[in-house]
């Protein structure tokens, strides 16, 4: 425990009173056994980087990568998959990452990224471009970034979406309302925040205002609709109309016609007629 970064940063850590420990760290064996299957997992493997474990000055006595990855499976497969529990991995380590896509193809995987907030030795980790390329190219479901960069330019969230990958952020700024609206505004999955009923409310209004947006398109096409259907109705009228006055006049001249034709064969008759007499 000495060698944690919170204990050597502040001389305790929060479950510790005096030099003993207040209470048992819970573990995620228990945590599969007491939390309902519907409660979805996100299971997020923290390892600390090469870098990380200078600047903490961590000690050097690690558990193997691959070992501790090989462990954390055997509780998430024993206990986890059968249940039927929604469950994704997530981890700010690259190399977890790729350990987990390699190991296991059913579970989803996020790649958590400080987006360029802070320097990273790792390129895979130094900026939100190069974790969009790293996650597209070993087949991840997304990224998690920090929320910094989304909220000043927050079309970098369609930039992302547009590659195929989940978009979703973290941070304190995911606390202000505001920040989220702006976010929701452009597509984004998922966020991740303290303030969890102010932050629903707030989403909740935007998903209403777009909701009415809809409602309203779709009303605007439905009228657009019938008033084409009507014009093309109109137009059917129309050209009925105009057939029957046309089939009406040439029934009228054929009449006229065929009386002008009776007219003379009567007179032709009488003719002959006369020209019978004329002869007796």
């Amino acid at each position: 425990m000495k060698h944690s970064r919170a204990f050597k940063k502040n001389g305790f850590k929060g479950n510790t009173h005096g030099f003993s420990i207040q209470g048992p760290f819970a573990t995620l064996e228990q945590m599969f056994k007491q939390l309902d299957t519907s409660i979805g997992f996100n299971i997020e493997l923290k390892y600390p980087m090469l870098q990380e474990t200078e600047e903490e000055e961590m000690d050097t006595t690690v558990i193997e990568m691959n070992a501790w990855v090989d462990a954390v499976l055997k509780v998430v497969h024993d206990h986890g998959i059968e249940s039927g529990r929604n469950m994704i991995f997530s981890s700010f380590n690259p190399d977890i990452c790729l350990m987990l896509s390699f190991k296991q193809p059913s579970i989803p995987i996020l790649f958590l990224t400080e987006a360029g907030t802070r320097p990273m030795q790792d390129a895979r980790a130094s900026s939100l471009q190069e974790a969009i390329r790293f996650a597209s190219r070993w087949n991840l479901l997304g990224i998690v970034s920090a929320a910094e960069p989304l909220v000043l330019c927050p079309r970098l969230i369609r930039v992302v979406k547009e590659t195929g990958l989940v978009c979703v952020t973290y941070g304190t700024l995911n606390n202000e309302p505001e920040n989220v609206k702006r976010q929701a505004d452009q597509g984004i999955d998922a966020i991740i925040a303290d303030r969890i009923l102010k932050i629903s409310r707030a989403v909740g209004a935007v998903r209403a205002a777009a909701a009415e947006v809809d409602n309203s398109k779709a009303m605007e096409t439905e009228q657009a609709a019938q008033n084409a259907r009507a014009k093309l109705l109109n137009k059917i009228d129309e050209a009925d109309l105009k057939i029957e006055k046309e089939a009406a006049k040439a029934k009228a001249s054929r009449t006229t016609e065929a009386g002008g034709d009776g007219d003379g064969g009567g007179k032709g008759n009488e003719d002959g007629d006369g020209n019978s007499d004329g002869g007796s």
